[in-house]
């Protein structure tokens, strides 16, 4: 009998769709699930009115599916990580704030619209094609124990990456990216960029029509 002394990969858990709103906006739908990191300290008014709060989000191994649904390959680290900035606004930006105070330390599961943009870190010149999640809905899923905390552990079977680093995942650390590629990822448009985020163009080049900033609701 052989010994399988293969290291085993770790997958995001990770589900996407291609949707269409009401408006017969086009968008990619996100659900996925894992531990959150660099919260914004508080939730921010922008210009308008709309309440936003950030954090970030790993996404391990999965960027042959996001090209596959959106024509577009996210940049990943030598683990195969991808840091996504995962936006919520207004009711669930409070929401969401206010489970950050109850459970700091947590897996949870976020639904919402995916988008990709290049950005171009602080200490380098090369861009980087980086993911954004504009959440409509978030679920707990448990609080992580402090062994497990560390660098590197389980994470319901699987694995708790490190922090980021300077980077996409960081916030303010990195230029605010330019304008997304052709793909379904552009679909839709963030409120009012904060650093390090960014705004798709009004319209991309398949004809594709982004959220009026104004409109203040996903396409759900």
């Amino acid at each position: 009998m052989s010994n399988n002394t293969e290291t085993r990969k770790f997958y995001t858990p990770l589900n996407l769709k291609r949707c269409v709103s009401a408006a017969g906006r086009q968008f990619v739908g996100i659900t996925t699930q894992g531990k959150f990191w660099n919260v914004d300290q508080t939730v921010t008014t922008l210009e308008g009115g709309k309440k936003v709060i950030h954090c970030t989000m790993s996404i391990q191994n999965r960027e042959d599916y996001i090209n596959a649904i959106c024509g577009v390959r996210p940049s990943v680290n030598n683990e195969g990580l991808a840091w996504a900035r995962v936006s919520f606004f207004d009711k669930l930006a409070d929401r969401f704030a206010n489970f950050v105070q109850k459970h700091p330390n947590s897996i949870i599961t976020v639904t919402g619209a995916l988008q990709l943009g290049e950005f171009t870190p602080k200490d380098s010149t090369t861009p980087l094609m980086g993911v954004n999640i504009s959440a409509d809905d978030f679920f707990f899923c448990r609080d992580i124990e402090a062994k497990e905390s560390g660098s590197a552990g389980t994470q319901s079977q699987g694995y708790t990456p490190a922090a980021p680093q300077q980077g996409w995942g960081q916030h303010g650390s990195s230029t605010a990216p330019q304008q997304p590629q052709q793909g379904w990822g552009q679909q839709p448009s963030a409120p009012a960029p904060q650093q390090g985020s960014y705004a798709p163009p009004e319209t991309d080049r398949q004809g594709f029509q982004n959220l009026d900033d104004e409109d203040g609701e996903l396409p759900f």
